[in-house]
């Protein structure tokens, strides 16, 4: 806790915390979940128990994926599933849904003016539902031109042809 305690304290000499928390704000709206940043109030509410609740709720077999590679025999691996994961129940209750998204996104040019020595440049929009019926094309998208650091296209392109940012995604 003393960790998140200092985020919180010293998030205001991060420039690229103060536009994170400004672009969610500007998406998502002021009220939203979606723009929530952590506060001291929030860390206060914290306890063993809601953790407890909430793993309850959201770890869980129905609707996880589990994900294997390597050269293991079919018979040994199956043996392992069972062994590990048979005792692994599903949960009653049904999960709360997502909220809402009820903010409009304005269009526009927003500057945080902020002493800082370097810029944070944020540029997006609302995207599809999460669970979307194209999101395995979305992730490989997003990989080509971006989330995938050095091997991306913006990043070659903006940051090693161009010069002109350290960090691209």
């Amino acid at each position: 806790q003393k960790l998140s305690v200092d985020s919180i304290r010293r998030r205001r000499d991060d420039p690229e915390t103060m536009a994170t928390m400004a672009f969610a704000e500007l998406v998502y709206g002021k009220n939203s979940p979606y723009a929530a940043s952590p506060s001291y109030e929030s860390l206060k509410q914290i306890t063993r128990a809601r953790m407890r609740e909430f793993h309850r709720l959201f770890v869980r077999p129905d609707g996880a994926r589990l994900a294997i590679t390597g050269a293991v025999p079919k018979e040994q691996l199956k043996a392992a599933i069972e062994q590990y994961f048979a005792s692994w129940s599903k949960g009653t209750q049904a999960r709360p849904a997502a909220p809402q998204i009820s903010q409009q996104p304005v269009p526009g040019i927003y500057v945080l003016n902020r002493d800082f020595d370097q810029a944070v440049v944020l540029l997006g929009h609302l995207g599809p539902p999460r669970h979307a019926p194209d999101q395995f094309a979305m992730t490989v998208f997003n990989e080509v031109f971006g989330m995938s650091g050095f091997g991306s296209a913006l990043f070659k392109e903006i940051r090693s042809r161009m010069g002109l940012a350290y960090s691209v995604w």
